[in-house]
């Protein structure tokens, strides 16, 4: 990308990825949401599979935003709605972990802090802001590097504090999907080149919407005459228009998306109020209900 693209590109394209007017009429939605991207870092099917190798249409070609979003989307809410639950009087007032500040992982703190305020101030307070600062801090390049230090180190402590399974090291393997798209690519081929397709265009998918801008055969002539054959074959695949097929999945991202920050409320409907109770759940999301000594 030359220095007069880039200048073009405005402030809240740089930070968030898109601009106000993508939202401001469906069809400008539509094609955000199916805006092509990278899939070395998400799409094993195209990069790193058997099929990708013996399926030339799809091999190392572009996914839709809506991937990408729905998958950042639920690790974030996972953060996210941790850190409400934990707006109730009784964790913010320092009771619901009253015996935590005692644990070794915290002997560091103990040198300057009494387990009294480690388990209010550390664990509580900072617990709290952890979970709904954590996934904006992933989300924008500035922030993400301090986000990895502090999110590693959450749920390292974690896994030795809980006894919550998989948890922790399953949440520090989401941590990369906040990468950028094509972070996957630049590290297997640092190491491993042209295995990724390094020397390849991303073939165009029809799967995703593409402008005018982005569909230029000429820049083929550019290429190795295998790519560029490949890559020109491609562009039939590439559609302009929004066609039935992305306008249902994209109703089917927005649907999920809405279901997904209900849920964790939606036990109301079933059980009512059941918090410190034994009673039906469903998917209201607390955690360690049944663990009355911490």
């Amino acid at each position: 990308m030359g220095p007069k693209k880039q200048q073009e590109i405005s402030t809240m394209q740089r930070l968030f990825g898109f601009e106000l007017a993508d939202f401001q009429s469906w069809s400008s939605f539509i094609k955000l949401m199916n805006r092509p991207e990278d899939p070395s870092s998400l799409a094993a099917l195209r990069i790193l599979s058997i099929d990708g190798l013996f399926r030339k249409k799809i091999r190392n070609s572009h996914v839709p935003l809506w991937n990408y979003t729905l998958i950042r989307y639920q690790v974030f809410i996972v953060y996210f709605i941790a850190g409400l639950k934990k707006t109730e009087w009784d964790w913010v007032a320092g009771y619901s972990m009253d015996s935590l500040g005692d644990h070794w992982v915290f002997l560091p703190f103990r040198t300057f802090m009494t387990i009294e305020q480690i388990t209010l101030i550390l664990v509580h307070v900072c617990g709290l802001l952890f979970d709904l600062f954590i996934g904006f801090a992933l989300f924008f390049d500035c922030s993400r590097p301090i986000g990895i230090i502090f999110c590693v180190s959450f749920h390292i402590m974690n896994s030795q504090m809980f006894n919550i399974g998989m948890f922790p090291y399953t949440m520090l393997a989401t941590i990369p999907i906040f990468f950028h798209n094509d972070w996957l690519r630049k590290f297997i081929n640092r190491f491993i080149p042209k295995y990724l397709y390094k020397d390849q265009p991303i073939q165009y998918s029809s799967s995703c919407l593409y402008s005018k801008e982005e569909i230029k055969p000429e820049e083929t002539k550019n290429q190795s005459l295998k790519s560029a054959i490949a890559n020109a074959n491609s562009i039939k695949n590439a559609p302009i228009k929004a066609t039935l097929r992305h306008k249902i999945l994209t109703i089917f991202a927005v649907l999920y998306l809405t279901e997904q920050a209900f849920l964790p409320y939606s036990h109301f409907i079933t059980k009512g109020y059941n918090n410190w109770t034994n009673g039906l759940y469903g998917y209201s999301w607390d955690m360690m209900i049944h663990s009355w000594h911490t």
